[in-house]
């Protein structure tokens, strides 16, 4: 009896430990229009609607978390769907197909944006009391309002930016990521809001939502800089595998795009991206990936040499930031299909 007592308490152990979190997030979903999409999320057979997802204090995000899913590989299909409809897995047909994998100590947060993108970002589970965010509150709207006037106040960019930094500075303060961008955003500098948003973020309570702060930049290269800074912090399985790919240095990246842009049959001008997507020594991050497709005007040949990049990049996990680049959606279909099988 004891024995078998002592295998069932370890299996319940067992079963905790092994349990993971699965944050479910619809970004940009409710847009300032007033015309919402709506997904529907399956997970392994489970299906989930944004339309009962709880906004966030971003009123352009709502999130919903499906818990205790065990460690390993999940599948997810996104499905785009009417507000309070259901799907019919059996006849719809999903945007977005892929599988993903739970890690144990890790939750993931599962981003669904407005164009049917998906993206995947590792959290510390909310059980680890190492996670960051963990056990924090963030400042109370009255004090926040507080500080958000004072910073106004400041007649100059400089001032604003040093009233800031010492807000971010101050280890009794905390913030939640939308109160984190309202600040940044006082400083026009899009250089000097990179510093102060990277600075914020071990204040921040709510780091699974830290994605939201890439809106904070117009600049493509203060994006990609963000997102490498973002997928440093939350480091997942597919991700450890690229850390040690440095991508090509901006000068040598702007002799590439030169001697491209020089050739005036579009054969030389596929050709000279092809071989620098086959040198092995070679690295790009995915802004440099889509720079270098822009430049192959037949989509044939883009999707290509977009398969070639895919082994080439930094971040591959932010491929499927790609598929605008594509007119048709055969090509994105058949671009996802690889990169799928890749993986697998």
């Amino acid at each position: 009896m004891k024995t078998i007592l002592f295998v069932a308490i370890a299996l319940l152990i067992n079963t905790a430990v092994r349990a993971q979190s699965v944050i479910l997030r619809f970004e940009g979903t409710n847009n300032s229009t007033g015309n919402p999409l709506h997904f529907a999320v399956e997970v392994d057979g489970t299906i989930y609607y944004s339309y009962n997802a709880d906004l966030t204090q971003n009123s352009r995000v709502s999130q919903l978390e499906t818990k205790n899913l065990n460690l390993g590989n999940h599948r997810i299909a996104v499905y785009q769907v009417d507000e309070n409809s259901t799907v019919n897995t059996n006849t719809n047909v999903p945007v977005y197909t892929n599988t993903f994998q739970l890690r144990n100590g890790y939750d993931m947060v599962i981003a669904i944006r407005r164009n049917g993108q998906v993206a995947f970002t590792e959290k510390k589970s909310t059980t680890s009391t190492a996670g960051i965010g963990t056990g924090r509150t963030a400042m109370s709207s009255t004090e926040f309002d507080k500080l958000l006037q004072s910073v106004k106040s400041k007649w100059s960019q400089t001032s604003k930016y040093n009233a800031i930094k010492s807000a971010f500075n101050n280890k009794l303060n905390y913030f939640t990521t939308d109160q984190a961008g309202q600040l940044t955003l006082l400083v026009s500098s899009e250089p000097k809001r990179l510093e102060l948003i990277k600075l914020s973020y071990p204040r921040i309570t709510d780091p699974e939502s830290f994605t939201d702060v890439v809106d904070l930049f117009s600049s493509p290269t203060n994006k990609d800089n963000i997102q490498k800074f973002i997928d440093s912090k939350n480091p997942g399985v597919a991700t450890e595998q690229y850390v040690n790919r440095t991508p090509m240095s901006d000068a040598d990246f702007d002799k590439l795009q030169t001697k491209v842009s020089l050739h005036f049959r579009q054969s030389s001008v596929v050709r000279d991206i092809r071989d620098a997507l086959n040198n092995k020594n070679n690295y790009f991050t995915i802004v440099q990936i889509r720079a270098l497709l822009s430049m192959a005007s037949n989509e044939t040949d883009k999707l290509a040499l977009a398969k070639l990049a895919y082994h080439r990049a930094t971040d591959p996990n932010n491929f499927n930031q790609l598929f605008d680049v594509f007119a048709s959606q055969s090509s994105v279909d058949n671009l996802n299909n690889y990169i799928k099988s890749t993986r697998s």
